[in-house]
């Protein structure tokens, strides 16, 4: 069995989370159980195990205290899923009206076993508007015998009469010490060997969640084939070998507004293998460390000369994009490239167009390429000395996100009568705007941008 089933919470205690362990405790020794639960929180913290826990809780035979005893018929029963009384639903494939009619209908039957029903519906915010509607009555009027547990990862997503009817216990991510808790709980169990400085490195990449930090503890232990979990091996495994020194690197190349530097950098880091998710968090990461110290509070980050709040401002900023842009990347490290040529480059040299290039510099398509089918444009104003730039990503985007994100390496987007001329700093993304991927899209979007047909110019400075 895999780890993070293995190593589940069982009871109140277990629960790592200290937030959720005292909420539950507080609940079940005022032994006035609410009829709604609703738990709130991202993935892998825990939800399900406690909704189990606490179902246990209400109905055990020899409880011992507020605590299940995990011993009886019904905690085992409830443990091993066989129990008829706990019904867990899974609201992402059970979610239309006819199943919650059904529910309700089910409801006003007694248990058969238990002192309450218990009915857990995870993700319960994939139910259809209809099926919201008819739990409603159900959370409205509730039988005594019933208790429900919802849990959701989008709390926006419920209806405000919902969540009114209902006690919120809200799972918030682990600090670095819960994390490391449950990971030794299962480092002793499985007598493996590491030390807690690995433990913090799983910390650091399990986007704080309890089930990805034991995945990611169990791959590392069958690296290691039996002998000590090292940083080294975590290190050579995953990756991160150097990525500290890399990032810190690559902050250094921003300071100096060095984009060669800096690309170089992120070609190293792809070259190795790297998780850019992983770089651009550590990126992060560091920034929110000199953003700290930039205010006078204490931070373990290495400093980096030259940049001001300012600068790291308009540097989180663009990470947290290029972080959001990576799963619609054409290639994983070309948001983080985007970044360093924005930040170096385009944000800092004032943009113009040299009409005068040499024919070879320019790169459009055929001719025969640019006949469109008729279309109606959108009537906008049009400044023919503006830089159109920021309207045709706007544009793209709603289209083509891998073109709009390559389109923001261009330094402008200048119409030149019938012409709008796209200028990029590398001639690779000259290419790669010009592709069958890109192109179409792009010159649709020009022309509705421009309210008119128009030739289209993409050329490298």
């Amino acid at each position: 069995m895999v780890y993070y089933r293995k190593y589940r919470p069982q009871t109140i205690t277990d629960l790592d989370l200290a937030l959720v362990r005292e909420k539950l405790t507080a609940i079940l020794f005022s032994n006035n159980i609410p009829h709604a639960f609703l738990f709130t929180g991202s993935k892998g913290l825990g939800k399900t195990s406690s909704a189990r826990i606490l179902a246990k809780a209400i109905n055990c035979l020899t409880p011992k205290g507020i605590e299940p005893c995990n011993t009886c018929d019904v905690c085992v029963s409830i443990t091993n899923g066989s129990n008829i009384d706990v019904l867990e639903i899974d609201a992402a494939s059970n979610g239309g009206v006819e199943e919650m009619r059904t529910l309700r209908e089910r409801v006003k039957f007694a248990s058969s076993t238990l002192k309450k029903k218990v009915y857990i519906i995870d993700e319960v915010h994939m139910l259809s508007t209809g099926a919201f509607n008819a739990l409603l009555k159900t959370l409205e009027e509730p039988p005594s015998h019933v208790v429900f547990i919802l849990a959701t990862t989008e709390l926006h997503k419920l209806p405000a009469t919902v969540v009114s009817r209902t006690f919120q216990v809200q799972f918030e991510k682990p600090t670095e010490g819960e994390l490391v808790h449950s990971l030794e709980r299962i480092v002793e169990g499985e007598q493996l060997k590491t030390d807690e400085a690995v433990l913090k490195e799983i910390f650091k990449v399990s986007e704080g969640s309890f089930r990805d930090g034991a995945k990611i503890l169990e791959e590392l232990s069958l690296a290691a084939g039996g002998k000590s979990m090292t940083k080294d091996l975590f290190e050579k495994t995953f990756h991160t070998k150097g990525m500290e020194d890399e990032v810190f690197a690559l902050l250094e190349s921003y300071a100096s507004r060095n984009a060669k530097e800096g690309l170089l950098i992120i070609n190293k880091l792809y070259g190795s293998g790297a998780d850019f998710k992983i770089v651009i968090e550590k990126l992060v990461d560091h920034l929110r460390g000199l953003l700290m110290m930039r205010n006078g509070i204490e931070s373990e980050v290495k400093d980096v000369k030259g940049l001001d709040v300012g600068n790291i401002k308009d540097l989180l900023e663009l990470t947290n994009e290029a972080y959001g842009e990576l799963k619609f990347s054409v290639i994983p490290q070309l948001p983080l490239e985007l970044l360093t040529v924005k930040y170096c480059i385009i944000d800092r040299v004032p943009s113009t167009v040299d009409n005068k290039k040499e024919a070879q510099d320019i790169v459009q398509k055929p001719e025969t390429n640019l006949i469109q089918p008729s279309v109606s444009y959108q009537s906008r104003p049009v400044n023919q000395e503006g830089n159109l730039l920021k309207d045709l990503i706007d544009e793209l985007n709603m289209t083509n996100k891998p073109g709009a994100a390559l389109l923001r390496s261009a330094k402008e987007a200048v119409l030149d009568k019938e012409t709008l001329v796209i200028t990029t700093p590398f001639p690779i993304h000259a290419e790669r705007l010009k592709s069958e991927k890109v192109y179409p899209d792009l010159l649709k979007s020009a022309e509705t941008v421009a309210g008119k047909r128009v030739m289209l110019v993409i050329k490298t400075t």
